[in-house]
Order: structure tokens, then sequence, then C-alpha cells
């Protein structure tokens, strides 16, 4: 018989913190269970993905003094998936067959795409200047100051904080320089295009790096151009930050640097790179 506190699931979450219900559908390769079971009991965990079993990352949980556990399953394939979790046979407190909790999900697999600027070399960017690149990322900068496509490699300050691939590429600097006193807002504004198609792509998530002079705003906007979600982006000089905004059915990413005050009118600039967009089936 299972022990006195038979194992169960009591809740189910995707990477984005959705909770996902039995028989639901999660959208990525991860997914973060959590229950209750006997104290200091160890739960095996099982993994089939259309019937054939799977090499789970996580072969067992433990459940801790209070009775609770939580594990984090990365790595899965897409698909009809179920999660078995069965009580350690071997611990005395189990007698004859253990307990057993099991929940079933339908695994969909995200798309990234990576866009490092890398087509783009040595541009110096004007107001209403769009170009399309190789990754089908479309690329909108509007604004009266400059903009610039620079080697990442001589902007990021130290190749530890960023990958190989961001080095190799470009990023994208929307700046303000002293012999233009414009004081208009300036733009970024990335979306994704399919090939030879006139209507963008939606997405679920986009990140990228960025360092700043001075504070900026980044927002995530749909088709209607409703705001699903948006980050101040605090200056930072010298360390590459990474920022991620998450929104069903987004699709664009605008990063806005502020019209020029008394204070910044000698001199500003965000560089933006490493952009990566999530698309959800």
């Amino acid at each position: 018989m299972p022990s006195r506190l038979a194992p169960t699931i009591t809740n189910a979450q995707d990477t984005s913190g959705n909770n996902i219900p039995n028989n639901g559908t999660v959208s990525g390769s991860s997914l973060t269970l959590s229950g209750l079971g006997f104290p200091a009991l160890k739960l095996n965990i099982s993994v089939t993905t259309n019937g054939t079993p799977q090499t789970p990352s996580a072969s067992y949980v433990q459940v801790d003094a209070n009775g609770d556990w939580k594990v984090n399953l990365t790595g899965l394939s897409a698909g009809a998936t179920i999660v078995t979790l069965t009580e350690d046979a071997t611990n005395i407190v189990v007698i004859g067959a253990p307990g057993v909790v099991s929940q079933s999900f339908t695994v969909t697999l995200n798309t990234t795409v990576f866009e490092n600027f890398s087509g783009l070399n040595g541009v110096e960017l004007k107001n209403d200047w769009a170009v399309l690149s190789d990754r089908d990322v479309g690329i909108l900068y509007l604004g009266a100051n400059t903009g610039f496509i620079f080697p990442a490699r001589l902007v990021w300050p130290d190749s530890a904080l960023v990958g190989a691939e961001e080095q190799r590429g470009n990023i994208f600097s929307l700046s303000h320089v002293p012999n233009n006193l414009e004081i208009s807002t300036s733009y970024l504004v990335l979306y994704l295009r399919k090939s030879k198609a006139l209507i963008n792509t939606t997405f679920s998530e986009v990140s990228f790096k960025y360092i700043s002079s001075i504070d900026c705003t980044a927002y995530l906007r749909d088709e209607k151009r409703d705001v699903l979600n948006q980050k101040v982006l605090p200056a930072s000089l010298t360390t590459p930050v990474k920022v991620t905004l998450a929104g069903a059915g987004a699709t664009i990413i605008e990063i806005v640097a502020p019209p020029i005050t008394p204070s910044t009118w000698q001199g500003w600039s965000i560089r933006v790179g490493a952009v990566e967009f999530t698309i959800t089936p």
C-alpha cells in the first residue's frame, strides 16, 4: 500500500508562470510541477511522449520535511506527454504497491528568431529608415537624431557578459550629438515578417540586451498597437542589461528614447543588440 500521504500534484506551470491544468497545453519545453507527499520520501519521475519513454531532466524529487515537493522538468519533447511520480518502494514507509500520481499535457515547442544585425555594417540611420533583415526581422528607425550600426565587439565591454554569437554581430545605436539640437523622441521598432508577406508574424516574447546613458522605455504592442507590456530601461553605462517582455499576440517591440532635456542635450546614446523573438504555435 502507499505511504500514509500518497503523492499528489497540486500545481503545474510553464516558464511564463501560467498554470497548466491536467490535459492542458504547455508552450515550450519546460514545466514546473509541485505537490504534496510523505515527508522525506523520494518520488521517482518518469515521462512518456506519444507513448514512448523519455529520459527526464530530473529522475526524482525529494519531498521536504513539510510534505511539499517541487521539480522543474526541461527538455520536454513535443507531443502528448505524461509525467508520473512514483513513491520509492525501498522506503520503509511504503508497504506493498507504492503511491503513484500522474498528469497529462500536450507540449508544443516554441520557435526562436535571434537577430544580431550581422548583415548591417557601418550604416548611419536617418529618420524613417527601414530594412528587412536576412532573418525576416523588420527594423524601423524614427527620429530627428541619428542612429548607427556598430560592430558588437566594439561596444559590448566584456565578452563574459554576452555570448559568442552576440559578439560576432552588430548593435543598433540610437544617439544624440550636440550638433543636432532636435528635441523629438527617437524610436527603434522591431517586428517579424514572413518572407514575401505583407503581414507581421505574431510572437509571445522578446528579449534583448542594452547599454544606455539615459533612461528609456520599451513597449510590446499588438497589431492594433495596444500596449501588451512595457518596461523602463534604467541607464546602464557599461554593463549590458538583458530585458524580456512577454505578451500573447505581440507584433512589434518599440524602444523609445525620450526627448532631449537640458541635462541630456550634450549627448546620449542607447545601444541595443542580441534580440531574440519567441514564437509560440
